[in-house]
């Protein structure tokens, strides 16, 4: 009972810190990465993740910004939630920094297909033309949500919007209800 109650309280705490959004707390925030509790590291990730365009800010703080890329590419490494390793790839959205992509590319190709699909989404939000090249033989995968993110990504693009649009459609026509949903997601 009273480990409960500690990792409550902790993730209670973090989720303050997160709020507050003051670059002092990030030292501690990245500390939590190390708790044994997943909802404390998750907690954590998402309190790093709330920090408003958080690679901007950290602009001239090169040494923050290496220390928290560094321990969200660590903790996604050794992680095993599923629910932690995607906020870690939501997390890198808010930084929009170069040192990120090769990280996104490797996410790209990871085994578990939840994170593939964040990452499909990370990486439209560059508004690079050059994702295509890295997204566009992704509206081929099997997995519905990989296919639904990948035309969200490219859809900012006029010149894929044909190639999107039958891409889509097999989406809305399909008989699973995953790629139903996937469907819906994507007009949504």
């Amino acid at each position: 009972m009273y480990k409960k109650e500690s990792d409550l309280m902790k993730t209670k705490i973090i989720e303050t810190l997160g709020r507050l959004q003051d670059p002092r707390t990030i030292p501690a925030l990245l500390a939590s990465f190390g708790a044994p509790s997943s909802e404390v590291k998750l907690a954590a990730v998402r309190a790093i993740a709330s920090f408003p365009e958080l690679g901007r800010q950290f602009y001239t703080q090169a040494f923050t910004r290496h220390r928290v890329i560094s321990a969200l590419k660590n903790l996604f490494e050794t992680e095993d939630s599923k629910e932690i390793r995607s906020q870690i790839v939501r997390a890198f959205a808010s930084m929009h920094q170069a040192e990120v992509v090769p990280f996104l590319l490797g996410a790209l190709e990871h085994a578990d297909r939840d994170v593939q699909a964040d990452s499909v989404y990370v990486c439209g939000l560059f508004h690079d033309i050059s994702v295509a090249y890295y997204l566009e033989p992704l509206l081929e995968s099997e997995h519905p949500f990989i296919r639904a993110n990948s035309i969200i990504a490219l859809w900012q693009f006029p010149e894929y919007r044909l190639r999107l649009t039958i891409a889509l459609t097999g989406l809305l026509e399909a008989d699973d209800l995953p790629s139903q949903k996937a469907a819906v997601h994507t007009l949504g």
